[in-house]
């Protein structure tokens, strides 16, 4: 009889952690993963439309493993962000997790923090969402309105302007979103890191600027974004001030995806379409 009840309870035992584990990884559908709840390697969560997936994924030739977003209808892998871009991971044993306080954080296999997106919260019934913009957001699982968001992947741009997402400032928060270059196919960590952010202030003539906003008169901006002295994007338009103090850049035109990879840089026209998403790429 005690062999027989040892044996029910490590049946037992070994149950519930299975079911633990199980409600608290997520499979490959839906687009919405939970407060606490994590994704393993191997394991995406995909935009209600389809069109956007998330999850773990190597680039180029690289081995090294990152959490990004990229195409889902595209049959070659095309990653638009990246989180950890900084701090790959060398095994596929890493996980990510929404925590309870609202940071969105990734994990290696000794559960040492990888990489998080420092945010924080005091709401409680928290959801991290994929849209089929291409966005990945942390909101109040009753709240769905983009002001509310608690965070954002289109806040913190990589080397792709995606279509609705906006570059600029926002002039009560002093938020800066900016494109910057990846170093390879290979190697998505930033050209330049903290060294770009000293051009930003000194917004000039010059293609030699990170990301630059300058007034040519009281009515117009000019918009630079560079990586300097890589490749250039340039384009003139009125300025855009949105009712929360934010001065941006957008392209919300719809169109087929148009890699700007192997255009020629030229310093003296726009290459950015209407039908393009804007994309630093070192030449």
């Amino acid at each position: 009889m005690e062999g027989c009840s040892c044996t029910t309870v490590m049946i037992t035992l070994l149950f519930c952690i299975c079911f633990s584990v199980s409600i608290n990884s997520v499979s490959a559908a839906g687009d919405i993963l939970k407060a606490n709840q994590i994704v393993r390697d191997g394991s995406t969560i995909v935009s209600s439309g389809g069109h956007f997936e998330f999850g773990f994924v190597s680039v180029g030739s690289s081995r090294n493993r990152y959490v990004g977003i990229w195409y889902k209808k595209i049959s070659v892998k095309t990653v638009v962000w990246i989180a950890n871009r900084e701090t790959p991971l060398n095994t596929t044993s890493g996980l990510l997790q929404l925590s309870s306080n609202g940071s969105l954080v990734i994990l290696d296999a000794s559960d040492h923090v990888v990489w998080s997106s420092n945010s924080s919260t005091s709401v409680k019934r928290l959801v991290l969402q994929l849209l089929d913009s291409g966005n990945l957001v942390v909101r109040d699982e009753t709240d769905s309105a983009p002001d509310n968001y608690l965070w954002q992947s289109f806040d913190f741009p990589g080397n792709t302007h995606l279509p609705g997402a906006k570059l600029g400032w926002n002039l009560k928060t002093g938020l800066e979103r900016y494109l910057t270059s990846w170093k390879s196919d290979d190697d998505p960590s930033s050209i330049c890191r903290s060294k770009c952010k000293q051009f930003l202030p000194r917004a000039r003539s010059s293609k030699n600027y990170m990301s630059a906003m300058t007034r040519n008169s009281p009515e117009s901006f000019v918009v630079i974004l560079a990586i300097s002295p890589l490749v250039t994007i340039r384009n003139a338009l009125d300025p855009i001030i949105s009712s929360d103090g934010t001065v941006h850049l957008g392209f919300l035109m719809p169109g087929n995806l148009k890699s700007l990879k192997n255009m020629p840089v030229n310093y003296n026209q726009p290459i950015l379409t209407s039908n393009s998403e804007a994309r630093a790429i070192p030449r």
